[in-house]
């Protein structure tokens, strides 16, 4: 109903969903984005095409935590996000490689990953399997 209530108003929405049935939820409530989408399904990802949902994926943040986060965050975080990097990556890939519009995100502000950051995304993208043109436009025209 929130979808509905917003889109009437010419209103777009985002969720932030990381988790498949949280992803899942968005997607057919029919949310313009989701950011993040570490477990996004097969399905979804195909539901995502056909309604035109974004995909803002916020690699940039996951790679930071696994990269330098050991010892500087809670063991907790930084074990969460080892154990879970990989799989958002390989979530993400097949979203990329189906054809699901991407935007782009960095969830800039969390750990080690400022806003001047931002450009490092475009190589994260890039990594998980979009062209140089796909992570160029996510920033441009997806973002927009």
């Amino acid at each position: 109903m929130a979808v509905a209530e917003a889109h009437s108003k010419y209103m777009t929405v985002c969720a932030h969903a990381e988790g498949r049935l949280g992803i899942h939820y968005a997607v057919v409530a029919g949310v313009d984005s989701v950011e993040h989408g570490f477990y996004v399904s097969d399905d979804d990802i195909e539901l995502m095409k056909q309604q035109g949902t974004f995909l803002s994926p916020t690699l940039i943040a996951g790679y930071q935590i696994a990269v330098y986060g050991k010892g500087k965050m809670t063991d907790f975080s930084y074990q969460k996000m080892c154990q879970h990097v990989d799989a958002f990556y390989a979530h993400v890939g097949k979203a990329i490689k189906a054809g699901v519009k991407l935007a782009l995100g960095t969830d800039a502000g969390t750990f080690m990953n400022p806003l001047e950051s931002t450009a490092k995304e475009l190589t994260e993208l890039v990594r998980a399997g979009a062209s140089n043109y796909q992570a160029l436009h996510a920033a441009g025209l997806g973002s927009a």
